[in-house]
């Protein structure tokens, strides 16, 4: 048997929590809010208020703690706060959430210390959760672990015959890591193939505006893991030729970490146009492990965004 069930958008328990949507009640909606509460952020958060925002809703941000993106290199999610803040979301920090008040279409979020926020509408993007409503898992002796799924390095669980991937196990909650646990299965046991995913080099995005995408260790991972004086930090940050005709200001950022004795390259992040497409490319050098002299020694490609991956000194 094989569980791939997938996960839900986690709604928070909190007094009027039902009067706000999650990420799936967006796409029922007939009609757009004048303003908008988004509480989180994370991916769907940080997304979702760049969608509203370009569609002309009025977008409040609301972050418990002190930064978007917490799993993301710490310089890239600054800059992406600064280039969201400019294009006109409302972005708040340290904010905590008591409730919601109100009507539909008519709310009032209420923070800590009883303050006030007016809104249209509330969204929840608090994160996901393993969808095991009605399994009955524990009668079938699959153990669970903080509401997800336990499972080995080949995703079997605690039963014999019984696997689970995707994001019913609450490891790495992104689609191709799914799809490639899903074929790592059928490979092992209807391939004849030892196929095993190595979760350490895994590329991640956000489609915000701008996109960001990274791969690898970020500064502060890099630092954490081998202590400031062993890794290197190159950096660019400019505005890109695409946008030297217009009247924004909208501005690139690319940064390899990089461990000093060896030059290998532990980390590649991008905000800025095509950081998606970009990165998923560097994911190939990264993932076969390239230093910086195989960047250097790469021919750039005169005149793109990603020829300062190859020249930056």
């Amino acid at each position: 048997i094989l569980i791939a069930v997938g996960a839900k958008p986690s709604r928070p328990k909190l007094p009027g929590s039902d009067l706000g949507w999650v990420s799936d009640d967006v796409f029922l909606q007939k009609t757009f809010p004048k303003r908008i509460a988004i509480i989180g952020a994370g991916y769907i958060a940080c997304e979702f208020a760049c969608i509203f925002n370009n569609l002309g809703v009025d977008v409040i941000q609301l972050v418990r703690g002190d930064r978007l993106l917490k799993g993301f290199d710490r310089e890239l999610s600054s800059v992406l706060t600064s280039s969201m803040q400019g294009g006109g979301v409302d972005i708040k920090f340290g904010v905590q959430i008591n409730g919601i008040e109100g009507l539909p279409g008519e709310l009032k979020v209420v923070s800590k210390g009883n303050k006030t926020i007016d809104c249209g509408a509330v969204l929840f993007a608090t994160g996901r959760k393993p969808f095991l409503d009605g399994l009955n898992l524990v009668k079938a002796g699959v153990e669970i672990d903080r509401n997800r799924i336990k499972v080995n390095e080949v995703n079997l669980t605690s039963s014999s015959t019984i696997y689970a991937v995707g994001d019913v196990t609450d490891r790495i909650n992104l689609t191709p890591v799914a799809i490639a646990e899903g074929r790592s299965f059928a490979d092992r046991l209807y391939g004849n193939k030892q196929n095993s995913i190595d979760y350490k080099c895994i590329p991640k995005a956000v489609f915000s505006q701008p996109e960001i995408a990274s791969i690898g260790l970020s500064e502060e991972g890099a630092i954490s893991k081998y202590g400031s004086k062993k890794i290197q930090i190159f950096s660019s940050k400019f505005r890109p030729m695409s946008q030297s005709l217009s009247k924004n200001d909208k501005q690139c950022l690319l940064k390899l970490v990089v461990e000093k004795s060896s030059q290998k390259i532990l980390g590649c992040h991008m905000l800025g146009e095509s950081s998606a497409e970009i990165i998923q490319m560097a994911s190939i050098a990264i993932s076969m492990g390239a230093n910086k002299a195989d960047f250097d020694k790469t021919m750039a490609l005169h005149p793109t965004i990603a020829e300062e991956f190859v020249t930056m000194t």
